[in-house]
């Protein structure tokens, strides 16, 4: 059954389709993990404002925890509209502490703590991250948050280079690191005056863009936030040399700074994860199909049970046309059959896609 064929029967009431992450509200909205001070146990916060963020930074009390918050004060100065703030507790700083240990759902550190929360967001930030790790252990550091993520857990982290690290430090950065699940940003930028990490302004623009235009654009035409600039300025050939070391970086022209690249850490022949659209349709997209699929895997199989699957499937991905190639007349299709599998018959899924920013078609496939 092609994209453009009609459903026919089959049960496509509201509670087949449940709501997931193409169409609820977890798209573009961002988890800030802050390292605080006088802490014992972790905290979650939910801020829809500029004033929340203020109200929270007067309240701190080292200035360790302040300059945290700033970073998320600047995340609304850039047009941020929604955030999850992860306060977890400091310790002794060291890099032991910082990473955590995974012993269950309610005994994680440091940084595993974030596991608790990763379906409240689908981009994850960690503004002190390159000030309170050492420069020797920081890409180490970033290793074990490309861990955390793991496969396919629908979060993008939006990573930062030190503040002082030179050009030439930041081309060779990437070398031997590889995530589909992150993008680095260099240089800092200037927010209200101050240098803050560049993922803080970067996920406010992500924010608006998917708002604006979806999460399948590469939204390079949508500029960062007014009264926002890069730290130093970076010539073309300086563009050229970090997007070849897959770092992105920005443009300032004429007072307005846009985003220069869109890259994620991918291996570069990985062409289905080295745009960050691209990875994250992918991803949302199997999501979002396997929970559409999940309610008729208890169902007695039959000849009926494929086209019922098929015509929720049909009806899920007409409801997100705006997601695919938009100049394809038939830009998805999908197969549903009935197999076999140690004497018990399995649905078999599969879809095959057209996405924006790509000659190819991307597929997945699953048995259920």
């Amino acid at each position: 059954m092609t994209g453009l064929e009609h459903n026919k029967g089959g049960d496509l009431s509201p509670r087949r389709i449940p709501r997931i992450g193409l169409v609820a509200g977890r798209n573009g909205v961002p988890l800030f993990a802050l390292f605080l001070r006088g802490l014992s146990q972790p905290q979650r916060r939910e801020l829809r404002s500029l004033e929340q963020a203020e109200s929270l930074r007067a309240q701190s009390g080292a200035p360790l925890d302040a300059a945290a918050w700033r970073a998320v004060e600047a995340f609304f100065l850039c047009g941020g509209s929604q955030a999850h703030v992860l306060l977890l507790p400091l310790g002794d700083g060291s890099f032991e502490a910082l990473v955590g240990e995974d012993r269950g759902l309610s005994h994680r550190s440091g940084l595993q703590g974030v596991r608790n929360w990763l379906e409240k967001a689908d981009l994850l930030l960690i503004p002190q991250a390159s000030e309170l790790v050492p420069a020797d252990q920081y890409v180490g550091f970033c290793s074990k948050v490309f861990e955390l993520l793991g496969d396919d857990q629908d979060m993008i982290f939006l990573g930062d280079l030190p503040l002082s690290m030179s050009l030439a430090d930041a081309e060779g950065f990437s070398r031997g690191l590889f995530c589909p699940d992150a993008a680095f940003f260099y240089p800092w930028l200037v927010c209200g005056g101050q240098p803050v990490p560049a993922s803080v302004a970067v996920a406010a623009w992500l924010q608006r863009a998917d708002q604006e235009v979806g999460i399948q654009e590469l939204a390079t035409q949508i500029p960062l936030a007014a009264g926002v600039s890069p730290l130093q300025d970076i010539s073309a050939t300086g563009r050229e040399r970090l997007l070849n070391a897959r770092i992105n970086t920005f443009l300032w022209d004429r007072g307005v700074t846009r985003v220069w690249g869109g890259y994620t850490l991918a291996d570069r022949a990985n062409w289905r994860g080295r745009l960050i659209p691209l990875r994250r349709s992918c991803v949302k997209l199997r999501h979002a199909v396997e929970q559409v699929c999940e309610p008729f895997v208890l169902e007695a199989a039959g000849e009926e049970l494929p086209v019922w699957v098929e015509n929720s499937l049909q009806n899920f991905l007409r409801s997100v046309r705006p997601l695919f190639q938009r100049d394809l007349q038939e830009p998805f299709q999908t197969a549903v059959t009935l197999v076999e599998m140690k004497g018990e018959q399995r649905l078999q899924v599969q879809v095959q896609y057209a996405l924006p920013h790509s000659l190819e078609r991307f597929s997945l496939s699953f048995v259920a």
